[in-house]
């Protein structure tokens, strides 16, 4: 997303201005790693490639938080500064990562479940085998370290079984199953150990934490995305800045995309219609309507979260909300068409309408204009 000037020879530039100073808002992926850990690696890295290419980088703190720095190049005689902020959500991914071996394998059951009874699992199959082996990688190596520990128990069941008769000593299958079951967790236990080189836990914790929710996000993440399009809101409206860049890496590039959709959305009302029109208006009671709706529809889900173990049917205020969500959403969509179909927003039509002139008097659907 680029900010700058609204005036048209801004436009016919286009790429051709220079940018002097930008911002810059870095939305990590699943990572527990707190955000001084980017800031170290830019400074490093950063550094590296500038020694490659030739150019001089100057990396400095802001103070304050630790994910929050500022970065001057230099080249050519030319210099551009940019102020770098790493988004934060690295303490829901911490929260939500099972810390043992037997709850990481019960996330990848309920994983599981989600994929088979929600019909991603053939869908996945019917993808090309790059994509489905990435997809399935993390359950499917996970089932194999499971199927290895047993058989390891396996074999210290029958060893120790064989040894302790050939002795003639009793208690020959108490005890095997304890050392078969001692074998078994510290083979698990020596695979998660090893887990930094291939990664199953991790993409397994990844991957449970969007499908446990079925695609949607968690509450917590939502109250977490509306905080960063304030900051990205606060970043457009700054004098002097020519440019903002909202970068995504893994899960935060979709994260990025569903904080800029309303984002583009309010800048879209701002720029494409004037104040004071029938254009800016209905604009204003579409964006009420949606804005409504999805705070209901988020009461909606953390009420159904809240029963899903415990009620045997669905509540009825939860039916009311969603048949409050439907309305909205219905009522919400006729103005939004209304804007697209027959008021061309941000479209190109083949004549002037007048709802997008200064008057107090509204054009009403079917009336002469």
């Amino acid at each position: 997303m680029t900010a700058g000037g609204d005036s048209e020879s801004g436009d016919r530039q286009g790429s051709d201005r220079a940018v002097e100073r930008r911002r810059v808002f870095y939305i990590p992926g699943y990572d527990p790693f707190p955000p001084r850990r980017y800031r170290e690696l830019y400074r490093s890295e950063g550094a590296a490639q500038a020694a490659v290419s030739g150019y001089g980088l100057e990396v400095r703190g802001l103070g304050g938080p630790a994910g929050l720095w500022q970065a001057r190049l230099e080249e050519g005689g030319r210099q551009s500064l940019a102020e770098i902020e790493v988004l934060v959500w690295d303490d829901i991914v911490r929260g939500s990562m099972s810390q043992t071996i037997p709850a990481t394998y019960l996330q990848a059951l309920r994983t599981a479940w989600v994929y088979l009874s929600g019909g991603a699992f053939f869908r996945l199959m019917a993808l090309r085998k790059g994509p489905m082996i990435a997809a399935l990688y993390p359950i499917a190596l996970l089932a194999v370290q499971a199927l290895l520990a047993l058989l390891a128990g396996w074999a210290a069941f029958r060893a120790l079984g064989a040894a302790m008769a050939g002795l003639g000593l009793p208690g020959a299958l108490p005890v095997g199953l304890a050392a078969a079951a001692a074998v078994a967790w510290a083979v698990l236990a020596l695979f998660r150990r090893w887990d930094n080189r291939v990664f199953a836990y991790y993409l397994m914790h990844d991957y449970a934490f969007s499908a446990l929710g079925r695609g949607a996000y968690p509450p917590a993440l939502e109250g977490r995305m509306r905080g960063f399009q304030a900051r990205i809101a606060e970043a457009l409206t700054q004098e002097g800045m020519d440019e903002v860049l909202v970068v995504g890496h893994s899960s935060g590039a979709h994260l990025a995309v569903s904080v800029l959709a309303a984002l583009t959305g309010l800048a879209d009302a701002r720029s494409s219609s004037e104040a004071g029109t029938q254009a800016r208006r209905t604009i204003n009671t579409h964006a009420t309507f949606m804005v409504t709706a999805t705070l209901v529809a988020l009461a909606d889900l953390v009420w159904r979260l809240a029963v899903h173990d415990t009620a045997l049917v669905t509540p009825v205020g939860i039916v009311v909300l969603s048949v409050i969500v439907a309305g909205l959403v219905t009522v919400g969509a006729t103005f939004g068409g209304s804007l697209v179909f027959e008021y061309g927003f941000n479209v190109e039509t083949a004549g002037d309408h007048p709802v997008w002139h200064r008057s107090e008097t509204d054009v009403l659907p079917g009336q002469d204009h």
